[in-house]
């Protein structure tokens, strides 16, 4: 029985001695860093690739596809961390090893643990290959760091993060917001509404792939806060469609305004106009009917002077001479006569008022 316990102990101290020292190894050194993730040690007379356990960082070398956000400054980050020549002690979990070949391991640099350093500047996230879970923990504790301090990845003023898109986004769907008081001004309005909403709509889908895992980096360093961004997306969205139509309203009355208008206006240049030809057509029927009776005028003194001319000439009635009017001067001589006795008249008596008076 003591022979048996003794066998045990045994084996299980020789397991513990293989699994500690399948753990560590000797000191290496940092010979160069690849990216922010990755660099190449020195491991007594060879070269390794260690891949950094439980963080991943932004992939700057890919020559295939540009580099992603923040990639050329995670890999300067790591290369300040461990610069070629740098003494480091490299710990190792169940997998030594991943699909590439790289060696997967916790760097130390004295009592730094350089995994956690990457996330807690913001330039990686905590992530699981799984069975590597061992140094998991110290990761998401930096990288909680990181997120509250807004660095690295979770900075909005670095244009290329995902809060600095996001907060791009929020503020050109609220520009939509801004009055309009011409069709031009409406029209433009639209534009930008419809640009703003476009764009949002962009982002909704990144957010749909980070969330489908297709950018894995994203999804570990924000998953908790892809609901948080999709509702104040939703709400700039639904406020932006919106503005557009009520800007297209608004649009549309003017131009039926501007319509009512010009219709007014081509009104009032046809009845200007309408009059302007009535008067000319007026003054052009007076101008006819005076010619016209000038002609008839001048026919009728043409017919008159014809008419004259056709006629015979009459001689004119001679007038008595003097001799022929006027009377001889010396009177016939007449014989004389006897005399006839004169006859005295004698008076009417006059007849007073009851009497006759001689």
């Amino acid at each position: 029985m003591k022979k048996l316990l003794g066998l045990t102990l045994a084996i299980a101290l020789g397991i513990g001695g293989a699994a500690w020292a399948a753990a560590t190894e000797p000191p290496a050194t940092v010979v160069r860093v690849i990216d922010g993730d990755t660099f190449v040690a020195r491991l007594g007379m060879r070269e390794v690739t260690v891949r950094l356990l439980n963080v991943d960082a932004p992939e700057a070398t890919d020559q295939t596809k540009p580099p992603e956000c923040l990639g050329p400054e995670a890999t300067a980050f790591l290369r300040g961390l461990l610069p070629a020549g740098a003494a480091i002690e490299l710990r190792y979990d169940t997998a030594r090893e991943d699909r590439y070949g790289r060696t997967l391991a916790a760097v130390y640099r004295g009592e730094t643990l350089v995994n956690a350093e990457v996330a807690r500047a913001g330039f990686g996230a905590a992530v699981l290959f799984e069975p590597n879970r061992r140094y998991l923990d110290a990761v998401k504790r930096a990288q909680e760091v990181a997120r509250h301090a807004k660095a690295g990845l979770y900075d909005p003023a670095r244009e290329c993060t995902l809060p600095a898109q996001l907060d791009r986004t929020l503020l050109r769907l609220s520009l939509t917001s801004q009055s309009a008081t011409t069709t031009a001004e409406a029209s433009q309005s639209i534009a930008d509404a419809s640009a703003a909403l476009a764009d949002g709509e962009a982002f909704g889908t990144l957010l749909d792939d980070v969330s489908a895992g297709r950018h894995p980096l994203l999804l570990a360093a924000h998953g908790p806060d892809i609901a948080q961004f999709r509702f104040a997306l939703a709400r700039a969205l639904e406020g932006a469609r919106g503005v557009r139509d009520s800007r297209q309203a608004e649009r549309d009355r003017m131009i039926s305004e501007e319509m009512a208008l010009e219709d007014a206006r081509i009104q009032k240049a046809l009845e200007v106009e309408l009059a302007r030809l009535a008067e000319e057509a007026r003054r052009d029927e007076e101008a006819l009917l005076a010619e016209a009776n000038a002609e008839a005028a001048r026919e009728e003194a043409a017919a008159q002077a014809q008419s004259s001319a056709a006629a015979p000439t009459r001689r004119p009635t001679p007038k008595p001479t003097a001799a022929a009017t006027t009377a001889p001067t010396t009177a016939p001589t007449m014989q004389p006569t006897s005399a006839a006795p004169t006859r005295k008249r004698t008076p009417r008596p006059t007849r007073t008022k009851g009497s006759w008076n001689d």
